[in-house]
Order: structure tokens, then sequence, then C-alpha cells
């Protein structure tokens, strides 16, 4: 009887564990929060299969990158500067 919870333990401690490794690499996928628990979900349910499915379908090319985030900052910067430069023409120009 030992040996069966030994195993269930052991059982539990691995799903915890990958449970663990699974969430956290979801959250630096820089996804969308429903996108993120969909995928844990996902992944807890159909542990392989799940996986899978991921890296062939949903993994996007640019994971783990800000490459998104920093070419809308650049364009925000170059906006405001643009609109800044218009600003400061129209006040010459009165």
């Amino acid at each position: 009887m030992s040996a069966i919870l030994t195993g269930y333990n052991t059982l539990w401690w691995l799903l915890a564990i990958y449970a663990i490794i699974i969430a956290t690499f979801m959250v630096l996928e820089n996804k969308s929060p429903q996108a993120t628990f969909a995928w844990i979900f996902f992944f807890l349910m159909f542990p392989v299969v799940g996986v899978v499915i991921y890296f062939m379908f949903a993994r996007d090319y640019r994971a783990f990158s800000h490459h998104n985030k920093l070419h809308q900052q650049e364009l925000a910067s170059k906006l405001l500067a643009e609109s800044h430069i218009n600003l400061s023409l129209e006040y010459k120009g009165r």
C-alpha cells in the first residue's frame, strides 16, 4: 500500500513541477491573459498533446521578444516629435 501512495505522491509532484514550468513559460510569452489561461488549461488537460499542438500552431515566431512593443514605442516617439514640430511651426507662424 505504501508503494502506491509513494507513486501517487511522485506523480503529484511531477504534475506540480510541470504546471509551474508551463505557467512560467506561458506568462513569458506575452500573450493576452485569456489566451495564456486557455493554453495553461489545455496543457494541464492534455499534457503531451497540448505541448505538441502549441508548438505546431500557436507559437509566435517573435516569442520572448519585445520587438512589437519596441516598434510601437518608436512610432509613438516619432509621432510625438512630429506633433511637437507642427505645433512649434504653427506657433511661429502666428
